[in-house]
């Protein structure tokens, strides 16, 4: 026989970390940063990083892995550069990392990394950027030529 189990009054870190988020970047918009801040603290204290993918192939495990995706790196790409501008830089690295190794051929995030490294002149942690964006460029088949230019791309470009 089936049984049912029924949760009432229970909150899934899912919808936790969507409510966070989505109130964090409303906060943000409006440019009150410490409420923004405070919003995405609890999205990162909830990251525990991907989804075990292995385990839930399903079409809708794969779009909601992909929203978790896009929401943390949206909210890396406009807080990053917030906390970057007033020196916060552990905190800035700490969510740039995240954000980043969720998706690694991301460029825009790769340069925001490598770029408050070289602000911090910390060239050891410039050049494992750099190695890690090449080995996920070459694991992805792109060509010698691809490889060469995208990096140089990422280390020549504007600041973002």
């Amino acid at each position: 026989s089936k049984q049912v189990l029924s949760l009432g009054y229970c909150s899934c870190d899912i919808d936790q970390f969507f409510h966070q988020a989505d109130k964090g970047l409303q906060q943000a918009k409006k440019e009150n940063w410490w409420q923004a801040g405070n919003h995405f603290n609890k999205v990162l204290s909830l990251w525990k990083g991907p989804l075990p993918s292995a385990h839930f192939q399903c079409e809708d495990m794969i779009m909601l892995e992909d929203d978790i995706v896009h929401t943390l790196k949206h909210i890396a790409k406009i807080w990053g550069p917030y906390l970057q501008e007033r020196n916060l830089f552990n905190e800035a690295a700490n969510i740039y990392e995240k954000a980043w190794l969720t998706d690694i051929l991301d460029q825009q995030l790769a340069r925001q990394l490598y770029t408050l490294y070289q602000q911090r002149n910390d060239r050891k942690r410039c050049r494992v950027t750099i190695k890690k964006y090449r080995e996920a460029l070459v694991k992805f088949a792109y060509t010698t030529e691809e490889i060469e230019e995208l990096c140089k791309e990422l280390i020549f470009a504007e600041k973002p």
